[in-house]
């Protein structure tokens, strides 16, 4: 896929995407940082999930995303809402891609059989999924850190498209690629 994917939660506005987007340096003074992002950089944002396009929640984050990123002085083209299904996903991703420099993709990180992002961005940029061993420890010792096991499913939050890079978020929820 040319440009980036930056992955995050759709748990509200300050969810994952919100701590990735604000160490580029979205908080008022933070200056130094904005470097890393191209000024008029064009972007795409990809929402995904079918409780988001059948209507059950309310996608928050775009709206969210959208506004920082043009206080960064980035400008968002388009906003997308997919489906859980892994051609739809690919799809979009892949279309994103054509047309913008970066695109920044919220939800399907889960560990559930419908959290699919991480398979169709490594499908739309033509690899695999590869697994990273510090990232399935760092999320055990979480889980060990609440006095609770990690369920074996949440192992599939390790995984990530070769070539990306994983990067743990402020909030440590979970990793977020580019």
């Amino acid at each position: 896929i040319r440009g980036r994917a930056v992955r995050g939660g759709r748990e509200g506005a300050a969810g994952p995407d919100a701590a990735e987007v604000r160490e580029r340096g979205a908080e008022p003074g933070a200056a130094s940082r904005r470097s890393r992002v191209e000024a008029d950089m064009d972007v795409e944002i990809v929402i995904t999930g079918t409780e988001v396009t059948n209507g059950s929640i309310v996608d928050t984050n775009s709206a969210w995303l959208a506004r920082r990123l043009t206080q960064l002085g980035c400008v968002v083209r388009r906003k997308t809402s997919v489906g859980d299904r892994m051609d739809d996903l690919v799809g979009a991703l892949r279309s994103a891609a054509s047309r913008a420099s970066a695109v920044i993709v919220s939800g399907g990180l889960g560990p559930t059989r419908d959290d699919l992002t991480r398979a169709a961005a490594a499908r739309a940029a033509g690899t695999h999924l590869r697994f990273l061993p510090e990232e399935a420890r760092r999320l055990a010792a979480r889980w060990r850190a609440r006095g609770l096991e990690m369920p074996p499913s949440n192992r599939t939050q390790a995984w990530i498209p070769r070539g990306a890079r994983s990067r743990t978020n402020k909030a440590e929820r979970w990793a977020v690629c580019a």
